[in-house]
């Protein structure tokens, strides 16, 4: 209830206002560990994208970057086109 977060929220913020240092420095801890996973996916795409058959990470992407997922209707031939599309060319 809104009371409740309101007594909630009261709570917290005496020891946050005491805490900023230890607020910052998770912060900062939890933000270099999102840089890092962040770069490991761009790597792990780099590592898949020309592989044969295509890669589930490579295709996930693809279609994210088109379209949120629940957006594509994904029948045989949808998912036929966008394999074909990431591949870059026909496929016999």
């Amino acid at each position: 209830s809104a009371l409740g977060l309101q007594a909630l929220n009261a709570a917290m913020e005496e020891p946050a206002k005491t805490n900023e240092t230890t607020i910052a420095s998770r912060r900062k801890t939890v933000t270099a560990l999102h840089e890092e996973l962040e770069e490991s996916w761009a790597k792990k795409l780099q590592d898949v994208k020309d592989q044969t058959p295509i890669h589930p990470a490579w295709i996930s992407d693809c279609i994210s970057k088109i379209s949120d997922a629940f957006k594509v209707k994904m029948d045989r031939i949808t998912w036929f086109e966008l394999y074909t599309a990431a591949l870059g060319r026909e496929v016999a």
